[in-house]
């Protein structure tokens, strides 16, 4: 079905040898006209006519195409698609009627398998024929083709021809648009029916949801119900909680009192007792004169240490003794040789005469290498911490 304004619309091609007359029954159906003088076909006519078959309005699409052998190349691609073939011969051409079976096995192979087929012999009006009708209509049945003789030229069987090729063509289609609204049906069937399942599995569903709806309702009924109670309770514990509260505020005020009262007896204390740091200040300041005074003596004794007399012999070297205090105060003296005799006899001097300042002193180091205490040295020790061969300076 092709247009609003037809039923159907079918494709017919006309086909056969060269001059056989079927440009002149292309013309006779469309035009009802007939040219004696009719030159051969050497492209492809085609026209449409709309025409009632069984009250139905039909479209053909009809191509006439040219016999000659150097166009079938293209009349070869006009056989696709078509649903009616007429292959037409001269009935007073015997060579043209041998041709025919050229033209069927080319609609065996080029055409579509079911289209219909229709042998039509031309200038039937003619009275010397070369080809009888009962030979043309055997050769027909031969081939399971229908089969009419017409004439271009008098107009005879044209009309009834096409006619004929329409109806068979209408019928097939008929059976095949049964077939498929047959199967249309039959898949509509299937999914109505699938449908139908769904539509009461989705019923079962809904219902299933109902039942789960009133149930939560029942449920959040009783929820709702309890809340209530819950937010009762909370009310009570709420008040029992604000007076509670008082009760804390009244027993922190009574605290905030004796807190302020424990604060006015402190301040009295801190007063006596500011009289008492004022008494210890003044006793402070008399021992930190005396520490003072200490210190002085101290730095008498180190002058006298620098001063120490002795002699040293030509050619001995002086090396260097650090003292280091308490307070990790460093003082440096120069003052004795690397002479084992004159060490012992300087170590021994100085502990004698400057007994107090020794005591007061924690060690001291000889050329940056640490010693103890020198009151408690002796002569292994001394040569054990190397104190007498030593880097020296020049006098």
């Amino acid at each position: 079905m092709c247009s609003h304004k037809y039923d159907f619309c079918f494709k017919l091609l006309i086909i056969g040898e060269s001059l056989v007359g079927k440009s002149c029954l292309f013309d006779r159906f469309f035009n009802d006209k007939f040219d004696q003088n009719h030159l051969a076909t050497i492209g492809i006519n085609d026209l449409a006519k709309i025409i009632n078959i069984e009250g139905k309005l039909i479209k053909l699409q009809i191509y006439d195409t040219p016999g000659a052998e150097r166009f079938r190349t293209i009349t070869k691609a006009y056989y696709k698609g078509s649903h009616g073939i007429l292959i037409v011969y001269d009935v007073t051409d015997y060579d043209s009627f041998k041709k025919v079976r050229y033209w069927l096995k080319q609609t065996e192979v080029w055409a579509q398998q079911n289209v219909i087929k229709v042998l039509v012999g031309n200038k039937c009006d003619k009275p010397k024929r070369a080809v009888s009708k009962e030979e043309g209509k055997k050769f027909a049945e031969e081939f399971n083709v229908s089969f009419f003789e017409v004439s271009a030229k008098s107009g005879l069987n044209v009309n009834e021809t096409f006619n004929h090729i329409t109806k068979q063509i209408l019928s097939v289609n008929k059976k095949e648009l049964g077939n498929k609204n047959e199967n249309e049906i039959n898949e509509l069937k299937v999914l109505l029916s699938k449908e139908k399942s769904k539509r009461e599995a989705l019923i079962k569903k809904i219902e299933s949801l109902e039942k789960k709806l009133k149930e939560e309702k029942n449920r959040n009924k009783i929820l709702f119900e309890k809340f209530d109670k819950l937010n009762i309770d909370f009310e009570k514990d709420i008040k029992a909680l604000k007076k509670e509260l008082e009760e804390e505020k009244e027993k922190n005020k009574i605290l905030e009192d004796k807190i302020k009262n424990i604060q006015k007896e402190y301040e009295k204390k801190q007063k006596c007792s500011l009289k008492e740091i004022n008494y210890n200040e003044n006793s402070k300041e008399s021992l930190v004169n005396a520490i003072l005074e200490k210190d002085r003596e101290i730095n008498e004794l180190k002058k006298k240490l620098l001063r120490y007399p002795f002699e040293l012999n030509e050619g001995e070297k002086m090396m260097t003794i650090n003292f280091i205090s308490a307070e990790q105060k460093i003082n440096n003296y120069s003052i004795i040789c690397k002479n084992t005799d004159i060490f012992n006899y300087l170590e021994k001097k100085l502990y004698e005469e400057y007994k107090e300042f020794y005591e007061t002193e924690n060690y001291f180091t000889v050329n940056g290498k640490k010693i103890h205490k020198l009151k408690s040295l002796d002569e292994n020790q001394i040569k054990n911490n190397d104190v007498i061969v030593l880097n020296t300076l020049d006098i």
